[in-house]
């Protein structure tokens, strides 16, 4: 014979309804009128706690947001700051800011791992809201020398191959593609 739950035996109401009684740690909530439904006071910390995690993931989003707007603001910087004193055609302003993202990226990634115990949380920022908005250079830089260090060969090869060839690729389709709906003069030749 298969075991029996405990249950509560149901209990006339004022209104002479059948209620089931009340819980110690429980709410009632009146559903409709004459209908009440019993819940947790668990529920009700729950439903505290998520708003506490929205208002977490709120507060993340805009610390990032703010990062990021940091990053794209020192990038235009030291881009024009750069290309100011370049006389050539080439782009050293895009490049400095490329070497110097890939520079700190390294630097801030070891110092997270080894020297400074920061939360995840502030690394996520720093890296992709402030980093990821001065170079994304500086990422495709970092995950293609973990693939080395892994020693993941053909995917390092495979993510420069894809990333450069297939980016520059892009260029042209997109290009073409942007040409054919505005009718400009080409670009680029």
């Amino acid at each position: 014979m298969p075991a029996q739950l405990p249950c509560r035996t149901p209990q006339s109401n004022d209104e002479g309804r059948s209620v089931l009684p009340r819980r110690s740690g429980h709410q009632a909530n009146q559903v409709a009128p004459g209908l009440t439904f019993f819940y947790a006071k668990t529920v009700v910390r729950t439903a505290s706690a998520q708003r506490k995690a929205d208002n977490t993931v709120a507060t993340k989003m805009a610390l990032m947001a703010v990062a990021g707007a940091c990053g794209t603001l020192a990038r235009y910087g030291v881009s024009e700051l750069v290309q100011r004193f370049n006389t050539t055609a080439f782009p050293l302003g895009t490049a400095v800011v490329n070497i110097i993202g890939c520079f700190s990226a390294g630097l801030l990634w070891s110092l997270f791992e080894s020297r400074w115990s920061i939360a995840p949380e502030t690394r996520m920022i720093i890296m992709v809201g402030f980093m990821g908005a001065f170079t994304t250079f500086s990422a495709f830089i970092l995950q293609t020398s973990e693939l080395v260090r892994a020693q993941e060969w053909l995917m390092a090869i495979g993510n420069v191959t894809l990333q450069n060839g297939v980016g520059f690729a892009a260029l042209f389709v997109g290009a073409a593609l942007g040409r054919s709906f505005a009718g400009l003069p080409g670009f680029p030749a």
